[in-house]
């Protein structure tokens, strides 16, 4: 829900407020990862990692993008678009 809400935001031009989007959609995957709570899909954290990472770069965050890349590279090793978005 929250991913959705972030990418609809990207696509207006509101990169500020999809980048805050994409942080509270991955502060819910990390919760869910809490005893008791259904674990989520790494996939779903890489894409979101990603994402995020494409707001940061638009913003100029350069050292929170490749951040983001870095985690979701842990996670996935073969994710092409977090390789080619840290640089």
């Amino acid at each position: 829900q929250k991913g959705e809400e972030a990418k609809d935001l990207f696509l207006q031009g509101q990169v500020a407020k999809a980048e805050r989007e994409y942080g509270q959609a991955l502060s819910m995957l990390d919760e869910a990862k809490k005893p008791g709570l259904s674990v989520s899909e790494p996939a779903l954290k890489v894409q979101m990692l990603c994402n995020r990472a494409l707001c940061l770069m638009k913003l100029k965050k350069w050292s929170e993008a490749e951040r983001d890349c870095n985690e979701a590279l842990e996670i996935d090793p073969l994710k092409v678009v977090g390789i080619r978005r840290r640089g």
